[in-house]
């Protein structure tokens, strides 16, 4: 079911993923990456509870135009800067390359698998490794900035970590993995 649902919001969010990138030396679109991504995860993935789609809005309150969520045509090809990794070539300006970072380099970052990943807060439930044979399941928030899990409001007692892009909250109360320094450490 976890799969069904990535596949739905890669279809629902294609204009988006139809941006190139390098994998492996190869060009692709981050849709097509994502993509290969899904399938061989497919046996990977254990769903601890099940996943409810998201609940819809009460008719007394407007539903959003799809048209607005999609990018306007003059922000297509905007990319962040040059970071030339193999799964991406260019910052991400977004929470979207947050999680195809995480996802490319989550054993780098110590985890071992992806439990479950889901449209509703925490976003990802993964296996970090303690040692060889202990791991512990840690609750992720992927965001942007860090801050913006305060800006929506999420309660720190549901989660045990951010995975962001940027770090821009120095006192989070929650630990906090910034891809941006880890991967370019010096």
């Amino acid at each position: 079911m976890a799969i069904a649902y990535l596949k739905a919001i890669a279809a629902e969010k294609a204009p988006e993923l139809a941006s190139q990138t390098t994998s492996l030396g190869r060009s692709t679109t981050v849709d097509a990456f994502l993509n290969h991504v899904v399938e061989n995860l497919e046996t990977q993935i254990y769903v601890s509870e099940p996943i409810t789609p998201p609940v819809p809005l009460p008719p007394e309150i407007p539903q959003p135009d799809k048209t607005e969520e999609q990018a306007p045509r003059d922000r297509i090809g905007v990319v962040g800067a040059r970071i030339d990794l193999p799964v991406l070539n260019y910052a991400p300006l977004n929470e979207m390359g947050v999680i195809l970072l995480f996802g490319y380099y989550m054993q780098d970052l110590g985890f071992s698998h992806v439990e479950e990943i889901r449209p509703t807060f925490p976003d990802a439930v993964a296996m970090q490794r303690l040692d060889a044979k202990r791991f512990k399941r840690v609750r992720i928030e992927f965001e942007y900035r860090a801050s913006s899990f305060k800006i929506h409001g999420h309660s720190a007692a549901g989660c045990d970590m951010i995975v962001c892009w940027e770090n821009d909250w120095p006192d989070c109360p929650l630990d906090v993995i910034e891809l941006k320094s880890v991967l370019f450490e010096d």
